[in-house]
């Protein structure tokens, strides 16, 4: 099968980091979906300056970056309302994952909790 550029430069490290992400963002939307609180959509920014760092630091262009968020995370879709609020998840970790591509490189972005175990 044929593998999207984007995804040729990441390092296996990379690789994992950007998949441990994508469980993150999962949480953050189902916890989201439970209690759409404000805290949850500060974090997904947060999240997506994670994101951004490291599909920069990968070589990613913003594209890529965004082609590889949108084709790789993408939650489930159930009920209308759920998506809903997942859309604002996810539009909070875009807007994140863009301002790390405006920040001085080399500048740390902000760590979230680690995220809860799977059970």
């Amino acid at each position: 099968p044929h593998q999207p550029t984007w995804m040729t430069k990441f390092s296996a490290q990379g690789y994992d980091e950007m998949r441990e992400l994508g469980h993150t963002l999962l949480d953050l939307c189902a916890s989201y979906v439970d209690r759409a609180d404000k805290r949850a959509l500060a974090d997904a920014v947060q999240l997506g300056r994670r994101y951004g760092d490291a599909a920069a630091g990968s070589g990613l262009s913003l594209q890529e970056a965004l082609e590889a968020l949108v084709r790789r995370g993408r939650a489930p879709e159930d009920l209308f309302t759920a998506m809903e609020l997942v859309g604002r998840i996810t539009d909070s970790v875009l807007v994140g994952l863009a301002s790390a591509y405006e920040t001085t490189p080399g500048t740390p972005s902000p760590t979230l909790p680690r995220r809860r175990g799977r059970g």
